[in-house]
């Protein structure tokens, strides 16, 4: 789908608002409809065409290789450790601050 779209957006003069660009889905769907995208991809020169798709295959087959080993799956545990770490630091902070104590403790009493 985005391959299809940055082809029709860099091959054409079509120009398209940013409204119509914020709902890629629908965007497609009208296009893709229409055969719009197999019209354009007929008037890119073949070997052109299949670098771009080779191209995409193998940055996509990267990204999964890497998110799949060691060192992307220690990476996402870190950002969720980060991220997790910077909540804990926050409600910390807000249970520190008096006011927040006095309710916590009118809570705690009016529950029994």
């Amino acid at each position: 789908m985005y391959l299809a779209l940055e082809i029709v957006f860099t091959y054409t003069n079509i120009s398209f608002t940013e409204k119509q660009k914020e709902d890629i889905a629908k965007l497609f769907d009208l296009l893709d409809e229409n055969k719009f995208f197999d019209k354009v991809i007929e008037l890119i020169p073949e070997e052109e065409y299949s670098t771009l798709w080779e191209g995409v295959v193998e940055l996509s087959e990267s990204i999964y290789a890497y998110q799949t080993s060691v060192l992307g799956i220690l990476d996402t545990v870190s950002k969720d450790y980060k991220d997790l770490n910077f909540d804990a630091a926050e409600i910390q902070k807000k249970l520190a601050d008096p006011e927040n104590m006095e309710l916590l403790k009118s809570v705690l009493t009016k529950l029994g």
